[in-house]
């Protein structure tokens, strides 16, 4: 275990306890002593191979009715959403979304009057997503959800393109979440999927470190940054008790990117060569995590038992960060790569094969 210096360290990080609801407390963690996570002693897994196929025997309907397929989900059931465009057009001129329970495949929901649908995904016996709509020399952004008990269109939000920068979707743990992008201003909402009720956040300002960071639920909590007098700090949020815990880096680099559950904070200070540090929060420990040489990092997830670094190299894998502090290195096919992704349960690389969706399971 390596000392670093304050001069070396561009991170000095402090926790702070939450003391009631929205009282802290500062307990000062400087000069800690930074262990090593170094990568090359992964165990490796060779062996990756697609570890679910479902079959979905009426997309051949995709070549007969010249659409493409753009979105889907699972749950019990598989959800996948249908694109119609005309060659070259900027927008589709219609979409349908289908249900289809074992090869027999039902259609749900149709529009000729959107021009986009994204962010598709499922949760607690409800679809969600983000369909686009022209209005002037704008666009509409509404958040839709479908009870599929019901068969019940809900909008729950609607926003303006000249207002908001596009609306990213998370569901996990009864919640469905999503920034406000404002420019200058950020800010969180999170919608009670069993008592349909929306929730803000509007403690401190949030602040992003790009237009693609999701308000990723991890614990049945979010964590993000906020920035106050140009100190940069984590705060993670209950999202039952609406409590908030901060944990607070003072730092003069850049934060690129960043995840955290109820066991550890990870995050980097840049996607390419950057420095990667890991926040052990049950035992106050402190660490950096050494990557091979050539290799960098496309993304990263977590959920409660793991974190999971997206990495791209020579050879692209898949590198698992356990809570314990194991890590696995798992290689897939490149065919993978570029492929559909699924932001359900079974989160993944995903591909189609004639009329079969084959993927492999990366994380949630």
């Amino acid at each position: 275990m390596e000392k670093l210096t304050r001069s070396c360290i561009f991170l000095v990080l402090a926790l702070l306890m939450l003391s009631g609801c929205g009282n802290t407390e500062n307990n000062l963690l400087d000069d800690k002593e930074v262990a090593t996570l170094d990568c090359s002693s992964a165990t490796n897994d060779e062996s990756v191979l697609p570890d679910y196929v479902i079959n979905i025997s009426d997309i051949r309907q995709i070549e007969e009715k010249k659409c493409s397929l753009s979105e889907f989900a699972f749950e019990d059931k598989v959800y996948y959403v249908l694109e119609y465009a005309h060659d070259g057009a900027q927008y589709a001129y219609k979409y349908e979304i289908y249900e289809d329970d074992n090869g027999a495949a039902t259609l749900l929901y149709s529009s000729d009057t959107i021009v986009w649908l994204n962010e598709f995904t499922i949760h607690m016996g409800n679809l969600f997503w983000v369909e686009f709509s022209v209005e002037k020399d704008y666009l509409i952004y509404s958040i839709i959800q479908f009870d599929l008990g019901k068969k019940e269109k809900i909008c729950l939000a609607e926003y303006s393109s000249n207002d908001v920068a596009e609306i990213l979707l998370t569901a996990g743990d009864g919640y469905l979440a999503w920034y406000e992008n404002y420019g200058d201003i950020v800010n969180l909402q999170y919608f009670d999927i069993k008592n349909s009720e929306i929730h803000s956040y509007d403690n401190k300002a949030i602040c992003v470190t790009s237009a693609y960071d999701r308000a990723e639920i991890v614990d049945s909590a979010i964590s993000f940054f906020v920035e106050t007098n140009g100190i940069k700090s984590i705060v993670n949020l209950q999202l039952k008790t609406h409590k908030e815990k901060e944990i607070v880096a003072l730092n003069n680099d850049k934060f690129a990117g960043y995840v955290a559950n109820s066991k550890s904070i990870v995050w980097f200070t840049n996607y390419i060569n950057g420095n990667c540090f890991l926040y052990d929060i049950k035992n106050d420990e402190l660490s950096q995590i050494a990557f091979p040489k050539g290799i960098n990092i496309f993304s990263l997830h977590s959920d409660k038992n793991a974190v999971y670094f997206n990495m791209r190299g020579d050879k692209n894998y898949l590198l698992v960060l356990n809570n314990d502090k194991t890590i696995t290195k798992m290689f897939f096919s490149d065919a993978f790569a570029g492929t559909h992704f699924g932001r359900n349960k079974y989160g993944s690389y995903i591909k189609l094969e004639g009329t079969n969706i084959v993927g492999v399971k990366c994380f949630y």
